[in-house]
């Protein structure tokens, strides 16, 4: 079936530290980490603020709101979507604000909720391919061994003068 070099798993595991999976994101690789790298006893973690130490960062004290959060952009949709829903039906576009408050929470709250869920996807998905990666480390040598350097990659080249 296959050649046994009498490497294991585990000894493919040890060529290689939590930092050096970049093709993973954040949250994977501190899962990681605390799965297959407990040996090690050694954080190897960036220190990088993570996404809730982002967002406890204040100007002005007030939190950073950016419009790609699913908060924000489901508040501002559901805002707009009662000014428009006002707009067809001929009435000026801020009347009916129960309308703007109620929408706005709904979109907000099914934005963050969706978001949630394709985060947990995402997590599940990117930890099935490390458990793949895992199991087969043959076919992944770019993982398991060191990068090459140009200075192996080039032949010595001499100019003539």
């Amino acid at each position: 079936m296959g050649e046994d070099t009498g490497e294991t798993n585990q000894s493919y595991l040890e060529k290689i530290t939590p930092k050096d999976l970049v093709m993973f994101s954040s949250s994977v690789r501190k899962i990681i980490a605390k799965n297959d790298f407990n040996y090690l006893d050694v954080d190897y973690d960036l220190q990088l603020p993570d996404q809730k130490q982002q967002d406890s960062i204040r100007v002005w004290g007030l939190p950073q709101a950016r419009l790609q959060d699913p908060v924000p952009l489901g508040v501002l949709l559901g805002f707009s979507g009662a000014s428009i829903f006002n707009f067809f039906r001929r009435r000026p576009a801020l009347t009916s604000i129960h309308l703007h408050l109620l929408s706005s929470l709904a979109i907000a709250g099914i934005a963050k909720l969706g978001y949630a869920k394709f985060e947990d996807y995402r997590t599940q998905r990117e930890l099935v391919i490390w458990d793949y990666v895992k199991k087969h480390p043959k076919d992944f040598p770019e993982v398991f061994n060191p990068p090459k350097k140009y200075k192996d990659l080039l032949l010595s080249w001499k100019p003539v003068r």
